[in-house]
């Protein structure tokens, strides 16, 4: 969809359709100035480069989803050709199905790296830390994503994430127990909190093509067609909202300086398009909704503290290290692809040449297709003749370069990745080490792409939780008084010192800095989180007291390995170094045991693990791991 729009005019010259739209005049030229943005962005996006072949990025992207989809060319119109395959070979989506599943068999999350004012490392605030990460992810389905942003990356030009955080309010009607109801503001859930959301690739748009770091761009335009409820819910509490149709957009005509209306098919009457213009230079992010500038502040900040565009963005592979852009996988076969739907269909034109050749019939009698009706009868003079017309056909070559053409394919697209197991049967922990290290090359850059763009999101994250945790909540106490309180985060199943138990993470401006007021808060806390579970002292769960502003003076590093190892090639790793450890005469085996049973049943130990007055007959070394290696199969 174009960000511009052109004005309809009457005979005379006048804009047609002059709309109620009239804002005031440091309004009018804020627009006018983004409207000059927005035509430089739709000509970044319409014109050719050398980097795509010579096409523009709206080519490549549709060019992109009709190979990812498999959609088949248009038939040929001649009848003479009609009767040749026009199938396309599932190559490219196959390939690309068989790394996405190798690749997003572990979700990779951001680490974290807290430091104090001394530059040095702080383990529990960056504990912390990273928990808010994962809770912040997590609570927005973030695994999913994580497919669907990988499976972009593979497929398209590039690919954007929007984070940031957003409280959107909505009235509801509180039915109360007299069956009567009340207006009531409340916070809209679906619209509101840490939004982490892949954007489609044609839906964002960039001033500097030339300019391959995000944060430098000149300014972005996030462009997209929402429902006109949707856009009501978000924006519907604002003066200028009333000026906003559903299916008309309104636009700026900088001749007369006039805003006029025009009707857009595509908004099918109830949508409207919403446009946020980011300019980080100018610290500026303008929302217009069908060309309405909604907030009516033409000098309205990025919201961010951090003042950073809320997006990353990443790719499969670099075109140049001056492009924004990038290369797809889809691009990468795109040329193998066309040779092999070229060779796969001659090869089944030529199976269908050999089984139904053409044919040649000499004499007086003249005979159609109806004559090779299977049973038919037909009395034909006796010196007619029908000969099969020879085409010379060698169907073994063709198959031989559908071969080949594939290998090639795979050298291409690192398609091998996920054929790199080992043989079945038992594995060394050399052997398992050696796949290991052969799936990390096959996947290669790609993985390290992967990683930079984890890594940036986890930025991006750590920057809005540091500006809008922790959550306040408001709470009247009896006898109308109000107290606002820091909200709490509750993380389930974490790992504390080998045991799996829940995390809470408690902010308070109570909570006391100094080192000796810290220790007796926990002895305190200790002592909550604790049972006695059969003559013993059991800790059930753990705690962190945290002081908001200690929480956002922290620098923090965000930092991701990218390791796309399988889990099952994991624990196979594990059972054989357990095996081979357990055998060595320096080994203190039952403290490897326990170690071992960690590894896969964290603070589940003592299920397994027997004490050592208990234990009566020694096992053979390994045997515990070959009846573990049976339970977690």
């Amino acid at each position: 969809m174009d960000l511009v729009i052109k004005p309809l005019r009457t005979q005379s010259g006048n804009t047609k359709n002059i709309s109620l739209y009239n804002p005031p005049k440091e309004i009018r030229d804020k627009i006018s100035d983004i409207y000059r943005d927005f035509a430089i962005a739709d000509l970044i996006r319409k014109q050719t480069y050398e980097e795509f072949d010579y096409r523009s990025l709206e080519d490549v992207i549709f060019d992109g989803q009709l190979r990812y989809n498999e959609n088949k060319p248009s038939k040929n119109s001649d009848p003479s050709d009609a009767w040749k395959s026009d199938i396309v070979r599932p190559y490219t989506r196959n390939k690309i199905r068989a790394i996405i599943s190798q690749v997003t068999q572990v979700v990779l999350y951001p680490d974290i790296v807290a430091q104090n004012d001394k530059d040095e490392e702080d383990r529990d605030m960056s504990e912390v830390m990273k928990d808010i990460v994962e809770y912040i992810l997590e609570s927005d389905n973030y695994s999913e994503k994580f497919v669907d942003l990988v499976t972009d990356m593979v497929t398209t030009p590039g690919v954007f994430v929007y984070q940031n955080y957003s409280l959107v309010k909505r009235k509801i009607k509180d039915i109360m127990a007299s069956g009567d109801y009340e207006i009531k503001e409340v916070v809209d859930e679906l619209y509101s909190g840490f939004k982490l959301l892949v954007v489609p690739t044609e839906d964002i748009y960039i001033g500097n093509i030339y300019e391959p770091v995000l944060q430098k761009q000149p300014f972005l335009v996030w462009s997209r067609i929402i429902d006109y409820t949707e856009a009501e819910a978000k924006y519907g509490h604002l003066d200028d909202f009333k000026f906003v149709e559903g299916g008309k957009r309104t636009g700026y005509d900088f001749d007369k300086d006039t805003f006029f209306n025009v009707e857009d098919e595509q908004l099918a009457g109830r949508l409207v398009v919403e446009e946020i213009y980011y300019n980080r230079s100018a610290d500026l992010e303008i929302v217009l909704v069908n060309g309405v500038m909604v907030h009516g502040d033409p000098e309205r900040p990025l919201q961010r503290k951090d003042k950073q565009y809320p997006f990353a963005f990443g790719g499969y592979e670099r075109i140049s290290s001056r492009f924004f852009y990038y290369k797809s996988l889809v691009e990468n076969l795109k040329g193998i692809q066309d040779e092999l739907d070229t060779m796969h269909r001659m090869v089944i034109d030529g199976t269908y040449l050999q089984i139904m050749p053409p044919l040649g019939v000499y004499g007086e009698n003249t005979l159609d297709n109806t004559v090779f009706i299977p049973g038919s009868v037909h009395d034909l003079g006796a010196d007619t003749q029908v000969s099969p017309i020879n085409a010379g056909i060698n169907l073994n070559a063709g198959i031989s370069m559908l071969q080949k053409l594939e290998q090639e394919g795979a050298e291409v697209s690192a398609g091998e990745l996920a054929s790199g197991l080992p043989v079945p049967g038992d594995k060394t922990k050399f052997e398992i080490g050696l796949v290991q290290q052969n799936a990390t090359i096959k996947l290669g850059l790609f993985g390290k792409r992967i990683s930079f763009m984890v890594r940036d999101i986890g930025r991006l994250i750590v920057n809005c939780a540091t500006q809008h945790m922790p959550f306040t909540e408001i709470m009247e106490l009896t006898g109308g008084e109000i107290q606002i309180k820091f909200s709490n985060i509750l993380l389930k199943d974490r790992n504390v010192d080998g045991r799996a138990m829940n995390r809470r993470i408690e902010f308070s401006d109570d909570f006391p800095i100094s080192e000796e007021g810290l220790k007796d808060y926990e002895y305190d806390l200790l002592k909550k989180t604790t049972k006695y579970e059969n003559g013993n002292l059991i800790q059930t769960s753990s705690i962190y007291m945290v002081n908001p502003e200690a929480f956002r003076r922290m620098k923090y590093l965000v930092k991701v390995e990218p390791d796309f190892i399988s889990k099952d090639l994991d624990a196979q790793k594990k059972i054989a170094f357990y095996r081979e450890a357990v055998r060595d005469q320096y080994a203190n085996k039952q403290e490897l045991f326990r170690n071992f049973v960690k590894a896969f049943y964290p603070g589940e130990e003592d299920r397994f693990v027997l004490k050592a007055e208990d234990v009566q007959n020694t096992q053979q070394p390994g045997k515990q791991a070959d009846q573990l290696s049976q339970l977690i199969q």
